[in-house]
């Protein structure tokens, strides 16, 4: 009866962690959705798998194992699997810092040192993908781009000016040539980025 009685409260405290788990993750990423350049795919995992781990050990200290041992072996354990693991967690790492220091947020634009200039889709645990406007997608490892010279064209403020030369003879009116290219580059605005256009 005993045995029969710890088999349900497992089974009753497994199903709570997956619903905890699960709320947890929806509950992240609602909040990452509503702010703005955000990685929802990176904070809404590291969620999820701190909830699965902190309730799986208050799980198995219910049940009347040993938690301490458990933690003490995972240390060790954690340790040799750093070592194996150093570019992965080097790429999480750096894929944390990216999100914290808001360097490189999701809709970003960014050109990088090796002539990419693409906008940001998402940062994950191990890299951050960018998509070109030609719609190529380019996966850079997430330490690669922490340790990348870039630029990036949404600081101090997304709009950016080109300088464009322009020639027109001596003799043209020069309100008109004002005005035809004003035209053009509100056609060539509404084609390329139409939310760009103010109404």
């Amino acid at each position: 009866m005993l045995v029969m009685r710890k088999f349900l409260t497992i089974i009753l405290l497994d199903w709570v962690t997956l619903v905890l788990a699960r709320l947890t993750s929806g509950f992240v990423t609602l909040f990452v959705h509503r702010t703005e350049g955000v990685s929802k795919s990176l904070l809404s995992n590291l969620a999820k798998i701190a909830v699965l781990v902190l309730a799986k050990l208050i799980l198995l200290q219910t049940v009347g194992i040993q938690v301490t041992p458990i933690v003490t072996t995972l240390g060790i354990g954690g340790l040799a699997v750093g070592l194996a693991l150093q570019d992965t967690l080097a790429n999480l790492f750096s894929g944390f810092y990216l999100v914290i220091s808001k360097q490189v947020r999701t809709g970003n634009y960014l050109k990088s040192d090796d002539s990419h200039q693409a906008y940001v889709t998402d940062i994950t645990c191990r890299n951050t993908t960018i998509k070109e406007i030609s719609n190529n997608v380019i996966i850079v490892p997430n330490s690669k781009l922490a340790s990348a010279i870039f630029t990036k064209y949404h600081l101090p403020a997304k709009e950016i000016t080109l300088t464009m030369n322009v020639g027109v003879s001596y003799d043209s009116d020069l309100d008109l040539v004002e005005r035809v290219t004003v035209e053009v580059a509100k056609e060539v605005m509404q084609e390329i980025a139409p939310e760009l256009i103010e109404n």
